[in-house]
């Protein structure tokens, strides 16, 4: 997959369905929603669009926050979110999907069975609290993403503290990252990509571990820390598996992908840079 920088947004090539018209990929997104479109539901629509992938959205809150920080969280009564999903299921034909921001257990739990019960490939990120400091998920909710929700996901997306809440290893190290990946694995996770940017060093060390493969993916640091990079990569990773390829060509490309997003941030308020996703197309 090659990234081209352009002011225009291109359709990537649609997975072939053997009829004789061709369907266009689908992915689900699940998550919150963020007023300054940096990050939640918003973000994860503008990464399908950029992979040329056709983006559905269940909101599962609302939130109040800008560029320097989240200020209230509005969570979505769980029936609300049911009868999001359950009106998109019945119509559309889509099978991949991500899950973000899930605020109360009730909500993760009807989540982790609306997975289960259509046999979708969900890729779970795990925002559980913000940059400033809010929490994203009640601490109930934490236990349901790592009793239902996980068993239920095709990867799981945390970052160093995310990883080191799910696992109750604290990763100072490459070998840490590897037994809290372990550990996730051992609550039911098909496979685990947890996300090192928070280590120190000049390179930035992201893992990817399933039952058999183990692949590092190495970085260099770019000089900026944007909002909303979790939810783009792993919004990422789901339009690449919407679009057919396998999971690690998935989180290969997704780094590529959000690698190129970080560079291209943009300032357009008092605090953190936002990605630019309107800036890149992506060539299959």
């Amino acid at each position: 997959m090659k990234i081209q920088t352009t002011s225009h947004l291109l359709n990537g090539s649609p997975l072939s369905s053997g009829d004789a018209m061709p369907k266009i990929p689908i992915a689900l997104t699940i998550a919150g929603s963020d007023p300054t479109s940096g990050a939640g539901i918003q973000a994860d629509l503008k990464t399908f669009e950029a992979h040329g992938v056709y983006g559905l959205s269940v909101i599962t809150a609302l939130t109040a926050q800008n560029t320097n920080g989240v200020q209230s969280v509005y969570p979505i009564p769980v029936g609300e979110i049911q009868k999001q999903c359950e009106s998109l299921i019945e119509d559309i034909p889509f099978k991949v999907i991500k899950t973000g921001m899930i605020y109360d257990a009730e909500a993760a739990e009807y989540i982790a069975a609306f997975i289960a019960t259509h046999d979708l490939l969900a890729i779970v990120d795990t925002p559980f609290i913000s940059s400033s400091g809010m929490k994203l998920a009640q601490d109930d909710a934490v236990e349901i993403f790592f009793k239902k929700l996980i068993p239920n996901s095709m990867l799981v997306t945390p970052n160093i503290f995310e990883a080191e809440r799910l696992s109750g290893v604290q990763i100072w190290s490459r070998s840490d990252m590897e037994q809290a990946a372990a550990k996730i694995l051992c609550a039911g996770a098909n496979a685990v990509f947890i996300k090192g940017g928070h280590l120190r060093g000049i390179w930035s060390p992201d893992l990817f571990l399933s039952p058999g493969e183990k692949v590092w993916f190495d970085s260099e640091r770019v000089d900026a820390n944007p909002h909303g990079t979790g939810c783009a990569l792993s919004a990422a990773i789901t339009a690449n598996l919407a679009l057919g390829y396998t999971l690690v060509e998935s989180v290969k490309n997704s780094k590529e992908y959000i690698t190129e997003a970080i560079r291209n941030s943009i300032s357009i308020g008092h605090g953190r840079n936002v990605l630019s996703h309107s800036s890149l197309i992506m060539q299959v």
